[in-house]
């Protein structure tokens, strides 16, 4: 790229036309007094190309004519092509015209600002790229631009990606790549990360998942051995109430046989005493002689039969047996009593004695009557002892007490099935319990397992990222480890060249710094000299030849000039004869325009710019 001429309308101290022209192919340079004009034509230079970043800039060059017209132009050339670049800053509007020797052609026209974006800008940027190299002010400022009392060594993303001829900075690309391996996770070589990441994160997730699926497994093996358990006592339980019912039917069936079996007995006693009575009775009513009989056996029988009437009677009024038989068994034992003393004038006495007994007759009846209830009871009772003993024929031969202790043993039984029974059903409840406490846990199974499935495909994408990144960044840090031993450790020589010449060969020695690039020094006394411990003429001539050997690698492709703003003030005269050398040499293969107040370097060129002169038609 070569600048060709300046066109000024109106911009800062120059309200009128002015036309400046500069050496394409070697030095011009720009003398004047300070507040002459020096950095308005630099300043001019890059608005035109660029436009201003800010509308305090852009104020700032407003024409100190008001009438005049805000803008410029700039012609330059980039390999056999020639252009014109006009800007109206007023508006922004930027045209670009193409020069040939009989012709012009306009390529572009569109408002373009740094502080705006759109298709004009798009399109603008694309030129200026083609052209020279790069599209932003800032590239320019740190390759073109050498600017008086400055001390910035550091090389930018941007001049590395220009060095470099990389579309991307490797560094930028680098700590992007880092980053998100960062965000991933803390385990890679090289991190000293403490804080858990991404994929840390998830682990232990998955962990904690794992170690819940095997609690609940082990919990659902609990909890089906739980209902194994349950369904046994519960058949359990049933078999043992179905014995406990069965028990309890035995002995309710031994309670019944045994008070039918008393029962029975007890009316067949009854039942024959008043059938003995009622024959009694029959006998007087069929026979109407009888035998004499002594005085005293007529009335043993008068108290016989006396005592069965009144037996009878007591039996039908109160149902007591003992009330019934006393008077009965009193009776007989009297009668034989009497029968024993006399045997003699029985006939007499008991013809009496019966007629007396035929008074009462009327009782028989109601005898009759109940001999045939307790007939009746006693059928009932034989049938019921018999249904009892064909089920439990054990109770036949069995006496009393032989019934009683067969009680008692149902008892027994009936008492231990109970407090099985009750031991079961407890163990059943709390196991019961347990199950029904322990199924969310269980329900919650399947959606850890899902939850743990999404959690394994997002880590293994995860790793894969990780891996990925890991990997790239090896490839990467090669690559720039290549880059430095080739680019860096190029523009190394071509620096170390540069500031020795400068400075007589007091500085041997440049290294750049990795991955920073800041530059060490050496000398024939010191290594490892910082630039903060040089002087500030030094420092400056250090970055004088920093810009030189940058912009020596970048003029393979693009062959940027330099504007060099008044920047030798502190170098001796020595110094100044070795950058002069160097000029000469650099002046082959980029341009340079010289913005100097010191007459001593008008020396340097054929092509000067003299501002002090005033004049500079369009």
């Amino acid at each position: 790229m070569r600048l060709h001429a300046l066109y000024i309308e109106g911009f800062g101290r120059f309200s009128k036309p002015h036309t400046f022209e500069f050496d394409p192919d070697g030095i011009t340079v720009v003398y004047g007094d300070n507040e002459m004009g020096k950095s308005t034509i630099k300043d001019a230079i890059c608005a035109v190309i660029f436009g201003f970043e800010s509308v305090r800039e852009k104020e700032k060059y407003y024409p100190w004519d008001a009438s005049s017209v805000y803008a410029a132009s700039v012609v330059l050339s980039s390999d056999t092509n020639l252009y014109r670049i006009h800007r109206d800053f007023d508006t922004d509007t930027v045209t670009v015209t193409a020069l040939y020797s009989n012709s012009e052609n306009q390529v572009f026209q569109g408002v373009v600002t740094p502080r705006g974006r759109g298709y004009d800008y798009t399109v603008y940027s694309e030129f200026l790229t083609e052209v020279i190299g790069f599209s932003t002010p800032d590239i320019f400022r740190l390759t073109t631009l050498v600017e008086q009392m400055n001390t910035k060594t550091e090389i930018s993303q941007e001049i590395r990606q220009l060095i470099s001829g990389a579309e991307e900075d490797y560094t930028a690309v680098e700590g992007e790549m880092e980053s998100e391996l960062q965000d991933l996770t803390r385990n890679y070589p090289g991190s000293t990360l403490r804080k858990k990441r991404k994929i840390e994160e998830i682990e232990e997730r998955i962990d904690e998942i794992a170690q819940k699926l095997s609690n609940t497994r082990d919990l659902m093996q609990r909890v089906g051995m739980y209902q194994s358990e349950i369904e046994t006592l519960e058949t359990e339980v049933r078999e043992l109430n179905s014995k406990y019912r069965a028990r309890e039917k035995n002995f309710e069936d031994l309670k019944n046989y045994i008070e039918v079996r008393e029962d029975l007995r007890n009316s067949q006693e009854d039942l024959h005493f008043l059938e003995e009575g009622l024959e009694t009775f029959r006998d007087f009513a069929e026979t109407g002689n009888i035998q004499p009989r002594s005085q005293s056996s007529l009335i043993g029988i008068a108290l016989v039969v006396v005592a069965v009437a009144f037996s009878l009677t007591l039996f039908v009024l109160t149902k007591d047996i003992i009330l019934t038989v006393i008077p009965l068994v009193t009776g007989i034992i009297l009668e034989i009593i009497l029968h024993f003393l006399s045997k003699g004038d029985k006939l007499s006495s008991e013809i009496s004695e019966l007629k007396k007994a035929s008074i009462r007759s009327e009782k028989k009846e109601e005898i009759e009557t109940k001999v045939d209830e307790l007939r009746r009871k006693v059928l009932d009772l034989n049938s019921l002892e018999k249904a009892l003993t064909s089920e439990y024929p054990s109770f036949v031969q069995a006496d009393q007490n032989n019934l009683v202790g067969l009680q008692e043993r149902i008892t027994r039984e009936r008492k231990e099935l109970a407090d099985q029974i009750q031991e079961k059903t407890e163990r059943l409840q709390k196991l019961q319990f347990d199950v029904e406490r322990y199924q969310q846990d269980v329900q919650e199974f399947t959606q850890l397992e899902e939850e743990e499935f999404t959690l394994q495909e997002q880590l293994a994408h995860l790793c894969r990222r990780r891996d990925a990144l890991i990997l790239a960044l090896s490839v990467l840090r090669e690559c720039i480890f290549e880059y430095q031993e080739k680019y860096v450790g190029y523009l190394e020589e071509i620096l170390s060249r540069s500031f020795s010449k400068i400075t007589n060969n007091v500085y041997t020695k440049c290294t750049l710094e990795r991955p920073s690039l800041e530059p060490v020094l050496s000398s024939v006394q010191k290594n490892t000299i910082k630039k903060e411990n040089l002087s500030v003429g030094a420092q400056e001539q250090l970055y004088f030849a920093m810009r030189l050997s940058m912009a020596y690698l970048l003029s393979r492709n693009i062959q940027l000039p330099f504007l060099l703003d008044d920047p030798f003030v502190n170098y001796d005269e020595k110094r100044l004869e070795n950058v002069q050398f160097i000029l000469s040499n650099v002046k082959k293969t980029n341009q340079i325009i010289l913005f100097v107040h010191d007459p001593h370097y008008k020396v340097w060129s054929n092509t000067v710019i003299d501002l002090n002169e005033g004049v500079y038609p369009l």
